[in-house]
């Protein structure tokens, strides 16, 4: 979101006169880029699958001994890379408003900055115990009766902590958005209106 607010900010013009055929374009690399993350487990060893009690869940093993190179690669491009990215645009584009705030003579929208300096941090708090756990993964030694707190602890807060990114977008656009907040209010009211009437209904 920060990226793509900086490009239409800094590039006003240029992004609107995109035509259909490149912006499909665009997003097909951005599907295709995407694509790796599962792709990738599926070319190394495509039947190294466990159920892990840790997250209760099915995940991927990384047991073959390519992981050792591959999966720090893969984290780094996929996982700290992006967060990189997310910051030096959110920086950049808090310049870009404060200098087009100014050269305008108007002061800075702080609705907008607000939701998404609070959208990428919330980002960047999600991600970075996942980061942080498969790139160290392969370097860290495991007993097989006694993983040790890294492998049961620490991965299961990093997968628990992946959640809050998503749960937390409706609280941040709750808390600084006036035009979705109303919105809420809005929608509460005739739903407790609707409520109201078809108790009424009921009771006669």
């Amino acid at each position: 979101m920060a990226l793509s607010k900086l490009v239409l900010l800094k590039y006003p013009l240029r992004t609107g006169s995109w035509s259909a055929r490149q912006a499909h374009k665009f997003c097909t690399g951005i599907w295709i880029g995407c694509l790796s993350v599962p792709a990738l487990p599926l070319f190394v060893d495509r039947n190294d699958v466990i159920f892990d009690y840790r997250v209760y869940a099915y995940t991927y093993k990384f047991s073959s001994d390519l992981w050792k190179i591959l999966l720090p690669i893969f984290a780094t491009l996929t996982l700290f890379l992006p967060n990189i990215i997310l910051i030096v645009s959110t920086v950049l584009l808090l310049k870009e408003a404060m200098r087009v705030a100014k050269g305008a003579r108007q002061p800075l929208r702080w609705q907008g900055i607000t939701t998404v300096l609070l959208t990428v941090t919330v980002h960047i708090v999600s991600f970075a115990p996942s980061t942080v756990y498969y790139i160290a993964e392969p370097f860290v030694e495991k007993e097989p009766f006694a993983p040790g707190p890294f492998y049961l602890k620490f991965c299961r807060i990093s997968g628990a902590v992946l959640d809050v990114s998503v749960l937390a977008n409706f609280f941040v656009y709750s808390l600084t958005v006036t035009s979705f907040r109303s919105f809420l209010k809005k929608r509460f009211c005739q739903t407790m209106s609707f409520l109201s009437s078809k108790k009424i209904c009921q009771g006669n």
